[in-house]
């Protein structure tokens, strides 16, 4: 009886080994064929709607500058007011009377872009230039995690790489800080707040920053916020120079969209904005008199009292001077002439440029702590 020789364990194992590896590369390059089909298809999907839009535009002569959306569900017809703020309709309501650019219901028209995958709006955009040639650039809006496209007909054409983009649902933004609060005095300008994230998107992705403020930190952070001013891709807020006395605690929170996918928004800490009164200080000594009362006391902008520290809201008394002989006749912005802000008998006076409104309320708004700023002078007759 004849022996058979048998494959070793190592034998066998080197086998499997080449096996698992053919089919690797068979799985990989199966993949990227698939991959790279899908592809073509958007390219291809991509220029035949561009090239539908040129066609019927060229019929209907009614090539335009602007941007043609396609999305059933996204306006009436006959044009309403859109999200974006301008009056949208169907095709170009100038020359073709509404008429959808491709026959169907659908297809909008709007003067200008909004940024690709943004809108979760498709769209293509055509642009003339100086020569009166027209050039195509689409955006085409695919389901979430899947690829879109965003380029120019040119770079269809070519096959460039970078017009068809693997989707990718944004992740959450790191959290965010707020800088730029300060103490200054009531309506002497507005003061810039900015919001930073360290977060970055690819294209496709806008990041949105919103800022608010309480009255406290602990506010800020149990969301007890009021918020101002519009919801912005801009980080920065001219924050109010006219709230009043006191101090506001602004933050921000952040969050990014595809307009499609939305991720949470995440808040910041916040910053203390102080806005404070400002100082007046009485001077009856110059023309020879003795000061009856307090100096300095503050003003706070279009209020009528009169207050005893710079930052709070106890009413202070207005003073009054003597001199030895002679009538006090009020208070002047000047040591002699000037004009007269307060009366002897306390009467504050309407109209006094730069210090009074017609009303008799303060809009002094001085920064100056200084002895010599903000300076009422009593005069005597």
């Amino acid at each position: 009886m004849r022996n058979k020789k048998a494959f070793t364990l190592v034998e066998l194992l080197a086998v499997i080994v080449v096996l698992a590896l053919i089919m690797g590369i068979a799985v990989v390059s199966i993949g990227n064929v698939i991959q790279s089909s899908r592809d073509k298809v958007y390219r291809t999907t991509a220029l035949s709607i561009i090239n539908g839009v040129r066609k019927n535009l060229y019929l209907g002569n009614a090539v335009k500058e602007g941007t043609y959306y396609f999305d059933e569900v996204l306006f009436d017809r006959g044009g309403t007011e859109s999200p974006y703020g301008a009056e949208l309709s169907i095709g170009n309501p100038s020359t073709d009377g509404g008429r959808s650019v491709f026959g169907v219901s659908g297809i909008y028209y709007k003067e200008g872009a909004v940024p690709c995958r943004v809108t979760g709006k498709s769209f293509v955009k055509i642009t003339e230039n100086a020569t009166n040639n027209y050039s195509y650039s689409i955006c085409l809006v695919a389901g979430a995690n899947e690829k879109f496209v965003s380029a120019t007909e040119e770079e269809l054409n070519n096959n460039s790489s970078s017009a068809v983009v693997d989707y990718v649902v944004p992740s959450n933004p790191n959290v965010p800080t707020i800088t730029g609060g300060t103490t200054k005095v009531y309506n002497v300008g507005a003061t810039t707040l900015t919001c930073t994230t360290e977060s970055a998107y690819g294209a496709g992705t806008e990041v949105y920053y919103e800022f608010g403020y309480a009255t406290s930190d602990a506010d800020f952070t149990a969301r007890s916020i009021t918020w101002v001013g519009t919801v912005s891709t801009s980080n920065k807020y001219n924050a109010a120079r006219a709230f009043g006395r006191g101090t506001r605690y602004y933050g921000c929170r952040v969050y990014a969209t595809t307009g499609v996918d939305t991720t949470e928004a995440v808040y910041s800490g916040t910053t203390a904005m102080t806005l404070v009164n400002s100082r007046i200080n009485f001077d009856a000594t110059t023309n020879g008199g003795t000061l009856s009362g307090t100096t300095p006391l503050y003003v706070s902008y279009k209020a009528t009292g009169i207050y005893t520290t710079r930052t709070g809201t106890t009413a202070g008394t207005i003073p009054t001077a003597t001199k030895s002989g002679a009538t006090f006749n009020g208070w002047f912005t000047a040591a002699n002439g000037g004009t007269k802000v307060i009366a002897a008998d306390g009467t504050v006076q309407a109209s006094v440029s730069s210090w009074t409104n017609s009303s008799k309320q303060w809009i002094r708004s001085s920064t100056s702590t200084s002895a010599t700023a903000n300076k009422l002078y009593a005069q005597f007759s």
